[in-house]
């Protein structure tokens, strides 16, 4: 009985392994979407499609540092400031940011080549 519990775990186990490796092997696509009003929802659009989420972060990373670093000026001794930029720089680091402003947002996105966060296309 215990080895058919032992065996059941490991087949379970087993998908999720090759799962995830397949995971980490795919490409990965840095996408941004835009919205200037609160009553329309912007649209997702691809800025690049890279080979590692490594390389995607890093991208997302360069493609944020000028905005951060005014933002690391203008917070010059405002803590609330300083914490917001640390905030954007982990989120950068994890491969997604959410910046929100007067009437506008930006989010920017690292995902897997086999998601497309438009959702699902309909035939």
């Amino acid at each position: 009985m215990a080895t058919d519990v032992r065996f059941s775990l490991l087949l379970g186990y087993v998908p999720l392994c090759l799962a995830a490796t397949a995971y980490a092997e795919c490409a990965w696509v840095l996408w941004t979407k835009a919205d200037y009003d609160a009553a329309l929802d912007g649209e997702w659009t691809v800025v690049q499609a890279l080979a590692t989420r490594l390389d995607c972060i890093t991208t997302l990373q360069e493609m944020l540092k000028p905005s951060l670093e005014k933002f690391k000026d203008s917070a010059a001794g405002d803590e609330a400031m300083t914490r917001a930029v640390q905030a954007m720089e982990r989120a950068a680091a994890r491969g997604s940011v959410l910046v929100v402003g007067r009437g506008q947002s930006l989010l920017v996105k690292c995902l897997p080549d086999t998601v497309d966060p438009r959702g699902v296309k309909g035939k």
